[in-house]
């Protein structure tokens, strides 16, 4: 018998082949990992073609490997380029021409009562950027207030309800 470890000796060869598919799509998630977190790193540097090739090429990797978390948020970060990621059957929105996607993020999370300090906590944004994302909302959705924002219907084509 060749010169192997004791453990290899012991596991058949054919058991050992099956690792190959799981290291593969191991190592392809990772380098979409990769690609996403240099993706955003680039775009927080104002780097932003830079970090769209790196994003549309992470949200590739994870389409491919049904990894719908990660891809969301990969769109999401393409997004924040200015990009339009490729949704496979999502519909296009008007809302998409009324307000930017920082915008329609930091007007949800308004809407139901953050603060702007908590806004931009959880969008790692500073508050006075959330304030000025809502500064823009709030005109061209024709309100005044964040009272007005609450009954704003987000889903159904930025109306006002009730």
């Amino acid at each position: 018998m060749p010169n192997r470890p004791p453990l290899a000796r012991t596991v058949p060869t054919r058991s050992r082949v099956g690792f190959g598919p799981w290291l593969s799509s191991s190592r392809s998630r990772a380098s979409g990992i990769s690609a996403r977190l240099y993706g955003e790193w680039l775009r927080r540097a104002r780097r932003r073609t830079d970090a769209r090739t790196q994003l549309a090429e992470a949200a590739e990797t994870f389409r491919r490997l049904n990894a719908a978390p990660l891809l969301a948020r990969t769109r999401a970060e393409q997004e924040l380029t200015g990009q339009q990621p490729r949704h496979d059957s999502a519909p296009a929105r008007d809302t998409t021409t009324i307000l930017t996607p920082q915008e329609l993020r930091v007007a949800r999370l308004a809407a139901e009562g953050l603060t702007n300090r908590e806004i931009g906590a959880q969008l790692l944004i500073s508050p006075r950027t959330a304030g000025h994302h809502l500064a823009n909302v709030f005109p061209k959705l024709g309100i005044l207030s964040r009272a007005d924002l609450a009954r704003v219907d987000f889903e159904d084509g930025l109306r006002l309800m009730g």
